[in-house]
Parts: structure tokens; sequence; C-alpha cells
């Protein structure tokens, strides 16, 4: 992703995260997620965010 590009993501997906304010499981892992997404696209490294989102994918949600 280019830098600007994700300059102007980085707004949008800090916003998403200042909303989820809930304790619910579900909002944690959102978090988390934005943040991953955040540190991921920083670093410029598609195989930086293959790497780290594997890991947190709850494959027993259906």
């Amino acid at each position: 992703m280019r830098s600007s590009n994700f300059a102007a993501a980085r707004l949008f997906l800090e916003r998403a995260d200042e909303l989820l304010r809930g304790d619910d499981d579900l909002s944690i892992k959102a978090r988390e997620a934005l943040r991953l997404l955040i540190a991921a696209c920083e670093q410029g490294s598609a195989s930086t965010l293959a790497r780290l989102l594997p890991d947190r994918i709850d494959h027993d949600r259906t």
C-alpha cells in the first residue's frame, strides 16, 4: 500500500478503533484486528499482514 493511501486509510482505521468501546469479545477482537492492520500497513508489507492475521482468525465461528 502506498504511504499516501495508508495515511488516508489510517484515519478511518483509528476512528473505527475509537468507536469500538465495548467489553464484549467481538469488540475486543475487532480492536485487535484493526490494530494489527495498522501495524502491518505501517510496515508496508503484505507478507507481514499474511503472517499476523491467520493466527488471529477464529476458525470455529461460522
